[in-house]
């Protein structure tokens, strides 16, 4: 059975803090705490567990974003996005593309500065919009280039 990260689990169900405990609590059997008594501990969410709170049956191959997003694999974390983003849940969208923007990815940093220029998913803000395409662009992403070139930045 898969497990991910608790934050990972509040991303995917758009759960609280609180909330998820609870959801934990509730429901034995659905995490795991890892770590020594005393020491670092953090605890694992089953997978199956928090896409069925959350609502969501996804196919093989999306479901399968989410464990390699889970563990750090930018492209996984863009494409997590966007499919969040096609299941019109642009919140949880903004969590994957912002985790891809910060390992240099320009679709991400693109679609990052989309999603500020509408206010989807992230508030509304023209200045951090303009910053997400000037950074997409200078990290070689064409689209973002002719509208930095377009806008004249």
């Amino acid at each position: 059975m898969p497990t991910i990260h608790f934050k990972t689990a509040m991303a995917i169900t758009g759960f609280s803090r609180a909330t998820l405990w609870r959801r934990i609590k509730d429901h034995p059997g659905t995490s795991e705490t890892l770590g020594k008594p005393k020491g670092l501990r953090h605890t694992r969410i089953d997978l199956d567990s928090a896409l069925a709170w959350a609502g969501l049956m996804l196919e093989d191959e999306d479901r399968a974003l989410i464990p390699a997003a889970d563990a750090g694999d930018a492209a996984a974390q863009l494409e997590l996005g966007l499919l969040f983003l096609a299941l019109t849940q642009p919140e949880c969208a903004a969590h994957w593309l912002h985790l891809a923007a910060a390992q240099e990815d320009a679709d991400a940093m693109q679609w990052l500065g989309k999603l500020s220029a509408r206010g989807e998913g992230v508030e509304q803000d023209e200045t951090k919009a303009i910053e997400w395409i000037k950074k997409a662009a200078e990290h070689g992403h064409v689209i973002a280039r002719r509208q930095v070139a377009e806008l004249g930045l």
